[in-house]
């Protein structure tokens, strides 16, 4: 999310010119799509689908980037990114400038701009998912017990998108456009573009962050959270009160850490679990910007490239966020965790089982601390106001 600017530039944006260079001296082409994100004009409240101006455009960035050193980049950072509030937005939205530039010569080009990705609907298989970024991140982290809390607003429309979606839509709008005919005025940045599509939920079939955590949570006990391999029991919450984030990050992971490091330390082992934190507090000062405000979306464009689809495209191809049925969804969304990142099947007799007493063991281990922490706190509480006024 936020790598150095002339990462995000060669990645990004130099990348993108690279290959649109090469589609335009193509005999034969008949379209291209560049996925870009449903954030990468964040900075607005109301994203509709058009191109929007940059506070600099990508050749500007590139004589930047080849005249100054690293640590010269690094320090403009602030200064370039700006209101995009991180390097992996700006750098998408000036490549969205270099499509409409080619938009412009007439070339058939796309821009979508999925939301926020997370596991397969139903295709290749149900929840597939190999990675841990973003929602999925704050799942797994809960399920294995190392995160406790996070810091979004509960209200907030949590904008997830299969991945499955996201191709299928990519391919459809690829298809739509080799079908139309090039504008013939330029796209201008105060008009919407047939050529941009935002694929997102949040219009059609909206979530929140709160919805996300209990639909999770009440899943029957086939997809249970239950884990064999979690290292504490699961207790979440979702706060938008930054003095209660930094508290319970203290209480759940800072302190906890400190401990276990400190017995590892006695057994002459390496201490881990503190940069462990450190890698969990960075990906969620990257991701909670995403969780704590709403956008409004636009979006019909992806409406209505959805109903030229024949009925037979539609099953094949299916993009239509109204489809989707979350409760199902996330029912077997954690089970996708533990099948494809953990690589925990079920499918053996007490495999189950084995999960549900290890879990069963670590909801002791909870109360214990729990209830033993809370009898600890209180007793030094009452012993302090004895002190100060009876004593």
């Amino acid at each position: 999310m936020d790598d150095p600017i002339g990462k995000a530039f060669k990645m990004n944006i130099r990348a993108t010119q690279c290959v649109l260079d090469m589609f335009e001296k193509m005999p034969n082409k008949k379209s291209f799509s560049y996925i870009s994100t449903a954030y990468a004009h964040a900075h607005r409240t109301q994203i509709n689908e058009r191109f929007y101006p940059t506070t600099m455009d990508a050749s500007e960035l590139k004589s930047l980037v080849n005249s100054i050193g690293d640590y010269e980049l690094a320090c403009l950072s602030p200064v370039l990114t700006g209101a995009y509030s991180n390097s992996y937005s700006f750098s998408k939205a000036l490549a969205e400038e270099v499509c409409r530039t080619y938009v412009n010569k007439g070339l058939p080009v796309t821009v979508v701009r999925p939301s926020i990705v997370v596991s397969t609907y139903r295709e290749p298989l149900k929840n597939w998912i190999n990675n841990v970024y973003g929602a999925t991140g704050v799942l797994f982290g809960a399920s294995m017990g190392f995160l406790h809390v996070f810091f979004a607003d509960p209200d907030a429309k949590a904008d997830l998108i299969p991945v499955d979606l996201v191709a299928n839509a990519v391919l459809a709008s690829m298809w739509e456009v080799s079908e139309r005919s090039p504008s013939p005025t330029p796209v201008n940045h105060d008009q919407d573009s047939p050529n941009v599509y935002n694929l997102v939920s949040s219009p059609q079939n909206p979530v929140t962050w709160n919805d996300y955590k209990v639909y999770n949570e009440r899943a029957p006990e086939q997809f249970t959270i239950a884990s064999s391999k979690s290292i504490y029991y699961y207790s979440f919450g979702l706060t938008k009160n930054p003095f209660w984030f930094h508290t319970r990050v203290l209480l759940t992971h800072v302190l906890p850490a400190i401990f276990v490091d400190m017995l590892l330390r006695l057994k002459s082992k390496k201490p881990m679990m503190l940069k462990a934190h450190r890698k969990v507090t960075n990906f969620l000062k990257h991701f909670h910007m995403y969780a704590e405000k709403d956008w409004v979306y636009a979006n019909q464009n992806v409406q209505r490239m959805w109903s030229k689809l024949s009925p037979e495209d539609q099953r094949l191809f299916l993009f239509n966020i109204d489809h989707l049925d979350w409760t199902w969804y996330y029912n077997h969304f954690i089970r996708g965790i533990q099948s494809y990142i953990l690589n925990e099947k079920f499918d053996k007799e007490g495999d189950r089982e084995k999960a549900t007493k290890h879990t069963a063991r670590l909801l002791l281990v909870h109360r214990i601390i729990k209830y033993g922490g809370t009898s600890i706190l209180t007793f030094l509480l009452s012993y302090l106001v004895w002190w100060i006024f009876l004593s």
